[in-house]
């Protein structure tokens, strides 16, 4: 998952007692965030970084931001796509840059004053972009260039970052009288503060394991060993769990009893600490759409936005489409759990039994196990077969940098090459951070005609066994490949503009990329060539392939089942027409009922952990992850019938009018050229 810049508290918060790194030394008088780095590919300096610089660097550079904009405004000469647009394109760098290492810092790494830091600066730059977003004199400015672009004789990519930056203006509400602009502007910035305390009540779920046999059945390393969401020691015989989805699973697919699955699905049922604050979200937001002129915030958002689905009734079209098809193939695999699983009790399945009894299919009937597993899914091996895929696919190599400033000790870099040996782009890879997601240090785009290198971070929520080893799941497995799509993204990323490069694209297809490069994780071709045997080399049997194909293929009617809820939720939320104080369980009751929701399962997140559509950028948006699946499949099944899914002609295809493209043109667009290439 991909989260988008500005407001992205979703990545940072999302951490119960990690480390603090910081750098004590406050005897220096530069300031090192506002300076250029003076490093090797002009990577962040991050063991020169103290936690008290980010304030005063947060405020120098909304300063500057604010005085590059001036310098827009105050410009005696007409106004030019150079010297409005094109100036406004670059002009908060600095600003982002700052925000983007704040992110990586503290989303791997959290403590107590870096939450301070965010609770101050964040509502804060939601006051700072509102400034800039309704400023009269810039936008006329805007406007103007605008109006005229149709004799401007603009390139593609010019006419997009145009449209861009132009859409920014209207969406934070240019247009509105100064009144309504007024409270649009104490909108967001208590929408701002509203999500950190989302996220702040979030991160206190937690369940409590009363005693030892309750933990029967749980493989040690799923238990004692995470780092982040670890189990902390209350007493001799108590642990306590923080929320995190790994854990919530491994506790429903370990335990074989029935009522323990139970207590632990309904703590996370129950969750309710955030009901007033999804409350007041909601309404605040239903309240914005309606000042725009819009009957809800989800009609306000498609419209806005751009996206490829353009109102609710179409994403809702989607989604029932969906759900016809995959509620049916759900309540298939309920009929054969029961016939073929031996079970303990005569009761009907339940959301709290899924897990557990696919878990048992899995073992019983498909007759593999995480044991038989694991030697092929080591993380070191796994790793360098992707690597191997990069350069089959795209003509890329990694090679892993100990020479780069860090900012952790379980945090790796990694440098990435063309073919001739031209630098392309530095990834930083946390494998324990407690969270997964992928996002921007430094963003790709050209300056003085000369590529700007992006640096990406990519963080997962793996565990170490007793040995100190990494195995994955098949479900981490494709989590690595889905990060790894988005990075490529941002790193492949070829455009002139910033606004216009890496993963920038609208949310329902800005997934494409991370589910094209998932689709290859547990494909046949790629487990013959890159699943080997950690300690002998030995490739993994093709008896084993087939059966991980066959569970694959058994477990994603549930998969999609459960986020397709989960993007009706999303919706339902964002589609009321007036201000409603319902209880989050009651609307997920009524939703339940009205999809018609088999019973064996519940929406991927309750609303009161919903940090997507709560604390992120996905509101109106979860529907993509399942849009963008579908257009994934759509390509395999054309694309990869008779052809290799490591086909260079298609990969450089894809990376040509996709990867590489950012938003240089609509989705739609690059979709057609990438097909009739």
């Amino acid at each position: 998952m991909f989260h988008m810049k500005y407001f992205v508290i979703a990545v940072i918060l999302i951490s119960i007692g990690c480390n603090n790194h910081t750098n004590d030394d406050k005897s220096r008088n530069v300031n090192v965030l506002l300076e250029k780095f003076d490093t090797l590919y002009n990577v962040p300096s991050f063991d020169l970084i103290n936690d008290n610089d980010f304030i005063p660097a947060f405020e120098n550079a909304m300063n500057l931001h604010l005085k590059r904009i001036d310098e827009i405004i105050e410009n005696k000469e007409n106004a030019t796509f150079e010297n409005t647009i094109e100036v406004f394109d670059t002009c908060g760098i600095l600003l982002d840059r700052t925000f983007n290492i704040f992110k990586a810092m503290y989303g791997t790494y959290a403590s107590n004053e870096r939450i301070k830091i965010a609770e101050k600066i964040f509502p804060e730059l939601s006051k700072h972009y509102d400034s800039i977003f309704q400023n009269e004199k810039l936008f006329n400015k805007i406007k103007t260039i605008y109006k005229q672009k149709e004799n401007l004789n603009l390139t593609t990519e010019q006419r997009s970052l145009l449209d861009i930056i132009y859409r920014k203006f209207v969406k934070a509400g240019i247009n509105l009288n100064p009144d309504k602009r007024e409270e649009l502007f104490d909108i967001n910035f208590k929408l701002a503060e509203l999500r950190i305390n989302f996220l702040k009540n979030m991160n206190k779920f937690h369940f409590v394991i009363d005693n030892s046999s309750e933990l029967e059945g749980f493989p040690d390393d799923k238990i004692i060993l995470y780092p982040v969401d670890a189990t902390q020691k209350i007493n001799a015989d108590e642990k306590i769990f923080y929320y995190n989805k790994q854990i919530f699973e491994t506790c429903l697919e370990s335990s074989p009893s029935r009522e323990f699955r139970k207590k632990i699905f309904n703590s996370y049922l129950n969750f309710r600490n955030n009901d007033s604050i999804i409350t007041e979200i909601v309404n605040l937001r239903l309240k914005k759409a309606n000042i725009f002129g819009y009957k809800n915030y989800a009609f306000y958002i498609l419209d806005t936005e751009n996206r490829m689905l353009k109102t609710p009734d179409r994403v809702l079209s989607f989604l029932d489409s969906i759900s016809k098809l995959y509620f049916t193939e759900l309540k298939k695999q309920t009929k054969i759990l029961d016939e073929t699983v031996k079970r303990k009790d005569d009761n009907n399945i339940e959301p709290w039994d899924w897990y557990y009894y696919t878990k048992k299919y899995q073992h019983d009937i498909l007759e593999i196990n995480d044991k038989k597993l694991e030697p092929y899914f080591e993380f070191e091996n796994i790793l360098k077969g992707l690597f191997s895929n990069l350069d089959r696919m795209f003509e890329l190599k990694v090679t892993e940098r100990k020479d780069l400033p860090t900012f952790g000790k379980d945090v790796r870099i990694f440098e990435v090459s063309e073919k001739d040996g031209t630098h392309a782009g530095i990834i930083y890879i946390s494998l324990f951070a407690g969270h997964t997601d992928t996002d921007y240090i430094i963003k790709q785009y050209k300056k003085n005609g000369k590529r700007v290198n992006p640096v990406i971070l990519m963080n997962f929520n793996f565990s170490r066994n007793k040995d100190k080893l990494v195995f994955l799941t098949l479900e981490q497995t494709k989590n690595l490949y889905h990060e790894f799509g988005h990075a490529l993204n941002g790193l492949l990323s070829n455009t002139n503009y910033y606004h216009t490069s890496g993963i920038n694209n609208t949310i329902d297809f800005m997934e494409f990329p991370s589910q094209y490069f998932e689709k290859i994780a547990l494909h046949k071709e790629n487990l013959k060539q890159n699943a080997k045997n950690y300690k002998t080399g030995e490739a993994i049997p093709e008896e084993l392939i087939n059966k991980i194909l066959d569970y694959e293929q058994f477990v994603r009617p549930f998969n999609i089942s459960e986020r397709t809820a989960a993007a009706y939720l999303d919706m339902r939320w964002h589609t009321f027409t007036e201000p409603n104080e319902l209880k989050t369980a009651d609307i997920e009751k009524k939703l339940i009922y009205d999809i018609e929701l088999p019973k064996e399962i519940y929406p991927r997140y309750v609303s009161n952990v919903f940090n997507h559509i709560f604390a992120g950028d996905y509101a109106v948006g979860y529907y993509g992850y399942i849009w963008t699946d579908n257009l994934v499949e759509q390509v395999f099944n054309k694309e990869f019938k008779k052809k290799s899914v490591f086909n260079k002609i298609i990969s450089l295809s894809y990376r040509k009018n996709i990867l590489e493209k950012g938003t240089t043109e609509n989705a739609e667009q690059l979709l057609t050229n990438f097909y009739n290439n």
